[in-house]
């Protein structure tokens, strides 16, 4: 290993251009040698300030080195390996510092911690400055998706068709933003994105994973949360509909994290871990608001963690789906409807947004139409604004897409509503027993 650290400085200081091959592969910390470290880091201080760089100028600005920039200076080092050198340079410094974690986790009582330290371990992710040719391929491959999905959806699937149906899904790299007032259905809308996509990371910062559980039963059934909560209460056949729903449950890949007041870095750090197990289709925290800060929880703080996340979803090529709280504000308006104007501290966390969706239910203020949740996309950097409709069965735990609903209408309902979702009823009474299929749809 030193002789290739010694090949790379020599390399260096006979072609000093070559630093910049290798810029983006190796920092001094990669050298095992402290002395090699302090030598690396010299070269690199007078190449970027535009200074000199050879072993006459090494000795004289080092004293302490002068004897070993004569041993480079004379040596045979070529620049021609020296991308090779610097990866295998990079393979042994990640091998080094695997062995010196590995003693650290060893004394670890606590698995974040743990953790955290193996992420540091991961190599430093470079990316490539890319020519026009290398963004035209990144084009012509969305178009063909594009054109593949015959008009349809691209993205993720938030589990509403409506609101796929203006979005597209939560698209690659994307930091999605769902924000409402406490109530109206946020944790219910992310969990029915949860549940049709896979393998998904959910940060439940307020709620048990238990609880997230009996939740996707409920709306994987179609069964009332009640049910479960109160099963002394519920009717006779209806422990053989949870069960059902219990083994669509048991089918999902999807993660539970419900650590309280976990920090956002611990969040990046274990989903950087999942994503390396096996790669994550999206990353779900709920919600903004529960995140650990250790300073004065001001709103510079909440644009770091916004800011952390979304080069998270950059990073791991998935939508992270961050859910917020609105302040109170929203309640003075006549409408009721929430705006950009009411996410706390608004200004870093609409910047950082990729898309911010606030979902709004009426019926909340006893207002009309009743029965339905909107879902207004008021920013969206790739796409359009405006609103989808989901019928609200916050019962069952679920959010159906629907046509936009009439005004006028008292009940709430609407005359020729088309509604969909991942597990679509069937007309039905309410206490008829239903049978179940392994699709997650169930037959009456």
């Amino acid at each position: 290993m030193i002789d290739i650290e010694e090949a790379i400085l020599g390399a260096l200081l006979i072609n000093p251009e070559s630093f910049w091959k290798i810029a983006d592969k190796i920092t001094a910390i990669d050298f095992a040698k402290p002395s090699h470290q302090r030598v690396y880091s010299w070269i690199g201080e007078n190449l970027r300030t535009g200074k000199q760089v050879d072993a006459v100028l090494l000795g004289e600005h080092l004293p302490e080195f002068r004897e070993f920039a004569i041993t480079l200076a004379t040596g045979y080092f070529s620049a021609a390996q020296i991308t090779y050198y610097a990866d295998t340079l990079r393979t042994k410094a990640e091998a080094r510092r695997l062995a010196n974690v590995g003693l650290q986790i060893s004394k670890c009582e606590d698995y974040a911690e743990a953790q955290s330290l193996l992420a540091t371990v991961r190599p430093q992710q470079t990316q490539k400055i890319k020519s026009v040719q290398d963004g035209l391929r990144e084009f012509v491959a969305s178009l063909q998706a594009r054109y593949e999905a015959n008009g349809g959806m691209t993205g993720v699937s938030s589990g509403i068709e409506s609101l796929d149906a203006l979005t597209g899904g939560y698209q690659a790299g994307d930091l999605v933003i769902l924000a409402a007032r406490p109530s109206m259905g946020k944790t219910a809308a992310a969990l029915q994105c949860a549940l049709g996509n896979g393998r998904v990371l959910a940060f439940s910062l307020e709620m048990t994973a238990g609880k997230l559980i009996e939740r996707s039963v409920a709306n994987i059934g179609d069964l009332p949360y009640r049910w479960i909560r109160f099963p002394l209460d519920a009717p006779d056949h209806a422990s053989f509909q949870v069960m059902e729903a219990s083994k669509l449950v048991n089918d999902l890949k999807i993660l539970i994290d419900d650590s309280a007041g976990i920090t956002c870095d611990q969040i990046c750090s274990r989903a950087r871990q999942a994503h390396m197990v096996e790669p994550l289709t999206a990353v779900i925290v709920d919600h903004l608001g529960l995140i650990s800060r250790a300073g004065r929880h001001d709103a510079s703080e909440l644009g770091q963690i916004t800011t952390a996340l979304k080069a998270l979803a950059k990073e791991l090529n998935i939508p992270v789906i961050l859910l917020c709280q609105l302040n109170r504000k929203v309640e003075e308006e006549r409408n009721k409807k929430p705006a950009l104007s009411h996410l706390r501290d608004s200004g870093r966390i609409e910047e950082d947004a990729d898309i911010v969706i606030f979902l709004h239910r009426a019926e909340y203020y006893n207002m009309e139409p009743k029965g339905y949740c909107e879902f207004i996309v008021a920013k969206s950097r790739d796409g359009e604004t405006g609103s989808a409709w989901a019928k609200s069965k916050l019962a069952n735990m679920r959010l159906e897409s629907c046509d936009e609903p009439e005004q006028t209408e008292s009940t709430g309902s609407t005359s020729g509503a088309n509604y969909s979702g991942g597990f679509k009823p069937r007309n039905q009474a309410a206490n008829e027993p239903r049978e179940f299929s392994r699709t997650g749809s169930y037959r009456g």
